[in-house]
């Protein structure tokens, strides 16, 4: 991509056990190991999902993990300013909350239409902006282990298209069930990522390196296409 430089004016990352940017950079200086879905069933104590303190209580109570990883990240490249547009991407989406409703359906061949309208792929997409009181709108991407670069294409070529200035990319993907082994890749790496993309270079914003479709790895998932990119951008 070339041609309008785009801009990171703000960044959230998180992962179970990784609360810092200190922890990420070490992470970055292989001093740090990131927790998989596995990982997290041995580690009790650790939390598979971030604290909405900011989030009241029976809001919060609805979220699964993955709309509270979304609704942590965007926050923090919200807070203090405008709302703008949201591009959500994930390759599983709310496969948690999918796994109990197939369960119900099985045991008793019904489905509780609350918790469907929860398990829909922009749920987390929804929460966020309902949080947030963001009414700009929002789109939500889907492209398998693909899933990161094709959101952040998307977001991105809003902002060198002119038909925004600046946009939120949010990706996430909670820890799939143990269930689901034999079809998927798992134990998979539970994180989320909230870029505040921009065309303007004020604030201290960080520019996004260029990036190329044959520059991208061959991955198995796209968390760990969040993983290369983390890498090779200068955000921690």
């Amino acid at each position: 991509m070339v041609s309008t430089p785009i801009y990171v004016r703000r960044f959230s990352l998180w992962a179970p056990g990784m609360e810092t940017l200190e922890d990420w950079a070490l992470w970055k200086k292989g001093k740090k190991n990131l927790l998989s879905s596995l990982d997290l069933c041995k580690e009790g104590a650790v939390a598979s999902a971030p604290k909405l303190d900011f989030v009241p209580m029976l809001f919060r109570r609805r979220l699964s993990d993955i709309s509270k990883m979304v609704v942590w990240t965007v926050h923090q490249v919200s807070k203090g300013l405008e709302p703008v547009k949201n591009t959500f991407a994930s390759e599983f989406g709310e496969i948690q909350r999918q796994l109990k409703i197939s369960m119900q359906l099985l045991e008793t061949n019904n489905v509780s239409p609350s918790h469907f309208s929860l398990s829909v792929f922009n749920s987390p997409a929804a929460a966020s902006s309902i949080s947030e009181q963001n009414m700009a709108g929002y789109s939500a991407t889907f492209a398998g282990p693909d899933s990161f670069r094709a959101g952040l294409i998307e977001a991105v070529s809003a902002l060198k298209s002119g038909a925004d200035e600046e946009r939120i990319f949010v990706f996430a993907d909670e820890g799939i069930p143990e269930t689901y082994a034999p079809i998927s890749c798992y134990p998979n790496v539970p994180i989320a990522l909230a870029l505040r993309l921009s065309v303007r270079s004020d604030d201290g914003a960080v520019p996004l390196k260029d990036f190329r479709s044959d520059e991208w790895p061959c991955t198995k998932t796209a968390a760990e296409q969040v993983l290369h990119f983390i890498k090779q951008q200068e955000l921690v």
